[in-house]
């Protein structure tokens, strides 16, 4: 069960930027890569790979370890701001793109970076690392996934 996690985590993590649509995601360009299927595949193998993570820790980790609680408290932060990135920002671009409005994309930073994303994201990647850290510390499998996702 474990190295099948192991796995599944860094096959959704190495899916995400490998099917990610890049551009600059401004104007046209930015609203034909928020419209692509590949969009909301690769940010939904994202999501599933944090859960994943989540999971990895529960199940090797104990309950009621800190490890366990810091993480699942940093996936908890992390998942709403991939929701909104995946789901809010497709439906900007297809309307984007239907309705020949590029300008709509000029909603995407307030989407991403008001105050409380931004807040909430950072905590949660900082909890996670040091959920991580403090998991690798007590098993030797996880320093791998620790220090990849530090790094």
């Amino acid at each position: 069960m474990r190295v099948s996690l192991y796995l599944f985590v860094g096959i959704m993590f190495a899916a995400y930027p490998t099917l990610r649509p890049y551009s600059d995601e401004v104007g046209t360009a930015g609203a034909d890569a928020f419209a692509s299927s590949s969009w909301v595949l690769s940010h939904t193998f994202a999501m599933l790979g944090f859960i994943a993570l989540g999971l990895t820790v529960l199940y090797t980790g104990g309950r009621s370890e800190p490890a366990v609680v810091t993480t699942w408290i940093g996936v908890g932060l992390v998942l709403p701001y991939y929701g909104a990135e995946t789901f809010a920002l497709h439906v900007l671009g297809v309307d984007a793109v239907q309705n020949a409005n590029p300008g709509l994309i000029d909603l995407a930073d307030p989407i991403r970076y008001s105050l409380v994303q931004s807040v909430m994201f950072g905590l949660g990647l900082v909890l996670i690392a040091v959920g991580l850290v403090a998991f690798a510390l007590r098993n030797r499998y996880a320093a791998v996934l620790a220090a990849g996702f530090v790094l």
